[in-house]
């Protein structure tokens, strides 16, 4: 879209307002009273109209608002940046320019240490100057910004007479005003022959270039480049140094604001990158100014409601779910489907295929253990990382920082969520804490957190936190991962299940003996390769029974399954307390002479009825409750 051909009108349609002011009420009309955008205008009826106008008067009024002050502050941040950006110039194809000519090296400065560091623009210009001489052939360096009552007014020099109070007048009388009033770029390939220096025998100089720099389609100063050794400039150089004029029109609306909306210049605006993932493409994210080092957080970005919709409340009915018809999904928090739920634990399944670079994640509300059934990867946390591969269960702690980092795009977990912290079963462990030696793992099996990642980093990190069903995102204004130590025994940990060393007997070993974790409200146990029963009358087949406790959640991960028929991987059994189960038609039958099996499970007993979601109804395998008829 070109200067010549905007409006107010194709401008406003490129801006999605319902995403961009997701959350936070407010009524947004255009310049002819047309409403644009709404969110709960009851709560801001009571609140005058504000009006957002252009600092071109024949532009005028852009749209009329009814929002709180703090949310209009930031709106309007946002659309003098998107206004001036459309005009201006095209910042994502100077990037993509400077990637290509300059290099990586002079892209991450523009785009990371220039706003990521809290020194003067007259500081950054200079160390911007000193990065471009490695890229073009000068040796002194000037930037003169105009000032309207004295002319050109240089900003910073580097190399030739040090003047930084220096005032030329813009009366075509030096090659920087001809520059600026012919809006063009201008160059000397040999200076004693320019009539502005006939009056300057000594000068030396062999090639002088004027560049103008634009903001909003206006010059606003001048950048002038000049080389001392005669070298011969090729169309390279001079595109190098327009991108480099380029960005520095961008670096100055960035450090010192913008005059798109108003005559002043915005000094303690909020940051304008808060408000819409566009703008953040646009520009890089910008970190907010004078940041208190000591606030964790500077914005909240809005909520979501993504509590589990129950679909059979009271439920008494064998079910069996097909846990791996849960389609994989990109985003990992999106993957996360909740299958079974009561007040004290969520039982999901999840098959993210994209790691989590954009945000990070922490549930506040409970812990969380991650069974990986597929894929491999890291779990970053606040505390260091935990590589992980299938069969780990990872036991992350609730308020615990993390993000995913996938091998691969096949992965599938499942997971319990626990409103109650989550141990090592007590039966297993002495009143030190120290697990006992008949237990069936010991503290060795259990990897701690490494690979402790310190990030002094300011700028704007996304924490999605989960609360009371809801979803929040927070910005952080520096990352998250800012620790150099830890103490403790909060903290993360992984635990294979192939390390679990079953404890058999010689009759039926009843389920407590399989146990590996419990909450105040279930516990957790794994079905791991293991030997039979060994009495000589024994039928390794389990009996049929009625749970009276708890109601059965059975996760079947690989092998065999003897005591079910047609079971698959991903599968998920439900026996609810209050009825019998037990072993299919014929798998009694089928184990008799059986003397070990290599079916991998996990089950989760919980004390307290699970209600059925409507996400699970979904995943419904058939009549399972039917399946132990002839």
């Amino acid at each position: 879209m070109s200067f010549e051909t905007i409006n107010k009108k194709e401008f406003l349609e490129e801006i999605n307002f319902k995403n961009l002011l997701k959350g936070i009420p407010h009524i947004v009309l255009n310049d002819s009273g047309t409403l644009i955008s709404s969110e709960s205008p009851d709560l801001v009826s009571s609140i005058s109209k504000k009006e957002i106008r252009t600092s071109n008067p024949s532009q005028g009024l852009l749209i009329e608002i009814q929002i709180q002050d703090e949310y209009l502050d930031m709106l309007e941040s946002f659309l003098a940046h998107l206004w001036s950006s459309t005009f201006k110039y095209d910042v994502r194809n100077a990037e993509a320019e400077i990637v290509e000519i300059l290099g990586n090296d002079f892209t991450r400065f523009f785009s990371g240490d220039l706003f990521r560091e809290r020194t003067s623009l007259n500081v950054q210009v200079k160390k911007a100057f000193f990065l471009l001489k490695s890229h073009i052939p000068i040796q002194e360096f000037a930037l003169f910004f105009i000032d309207r009552k004295k002319g050109l007014k240089e900003f910073a020099r580097i190399g030739g007479p040090e003047d930084v109070h220096k005032v030329l007048p813009l009366d075509g009388s030096n090659l920087e005003s001809i520059a600026a009033l012919s809006k063009n770029f201008y160059f000397a390939p040999n200076c004693k022959e320019e009539y502005v220096f006939k009056n300057q025998p000594n000068l030396d100089y062999s090639n002088y270039l004027c560049l103008p720099i634009f903001q909003d389609g206006l010059v606003v100063g001048v950048l002038s480049l000049i080389d001392y050794l005669e070298k011969e400039w090729s169309q390279e150089n001079f595109k190098k140094a327009k991108l480099f004029a380029q960005l520095l029109a961008w670096v100055k609306m960035k450090k010192e604001g913008n005059e798109i909306f108003h005559e002043e210049i915005i000094e303690e605006r909020v940051p304008i990158n808060y408000l819409s993932k566009k703008m953040i493409r646009e520009i890089n994210e910008e970190p907010p100014k004078n940041i208190d080092v000591h606030c964790m957080w500077v914005n909240i970005r809005g909520a979501k409601d993504i509590s589990p919709k129950i679909a059979v409340d009271k439920n008494l009915k064998s079910l069996s779910f097909k846990g791996f018809n849960v389609k994989p999904t990109d985003d990992y928090l999106e993957s996360r489907v909740a299958v079974l739920i009561n007040n004290d634990c969520h039982i999901s399944l999840a098959a993210p295929k994209q790691s989590m670079t954009n945000y990070f994640y922490k549930n506040a509300d409970c812990d969380e253990m991650i069974f990986v059934h597929k894929g491999t990867g890291t779990l970053r946390t606040i505390v260091g990382n935990l590589k992980y591969e299938p069969g780990d269960y990872l036991v992350i702690p609730r308020g615990m920082i993390y993000a995913f980092q996938f091998d691969t795009e096949d992965n599938r977990f499942f997971i319990v969520e626990s409103t109650s912290p989550m141990y090592t079963p007590k039966r297993y462990r002495n009143w030190f804490g120290q697990l006992l030696e008949h237990s069936p793992f010991c503290e060795r099996d259990l990897r701690q957190p490494e690979e402790l990642e310190t990030h002094d980093e300011l700028g704007d990190f996304t924490i999605m936190i989960k609360k009371e069903g809801m979803l929040h995102e927070y910005i952080y204004a520096s990352h998250p991962f800012d620790v150099i130590g830890w103490d403790g025994y909060n903290y993360p940990y992984a635990f294979s299940i192939h390390d679990f060393e079953p404890i058999t007997g010689r009759v039926h070993q009843p389920p407590p003996v399989h146990q590996t974790f419990e909450a105040a409200g279930f516990v957790v146990c794994s079905f791991c390769p293991r030997l039979y029963d060994y009495h000589p009358e024994s039928i390794p087949a389990p009996y049929n029974h009625s749970n009276i406790d708890s109601d059965e959640v059975l996760y079947y991960v690989d092998g065999d399954f003897m005591s079910r028929n047609h079971i698959e991987q991903g599968q998920i059994t439900l026996h609810p307390a209050g009825i019998p189960h037990g072993p299919h038609p014929g798998a009694a039958e089928r184990s008799i002479g059986q003397t070990e099996t290599e079916e991998l499970a996990v089950m989760v007993d919980t004390f307290k009825p699970l209600k059925v979601t409507q996400a699970a109804m979904d995943l419904i395998d058939g009549d399972y409750h039917q399946s132990w008829l002839d």
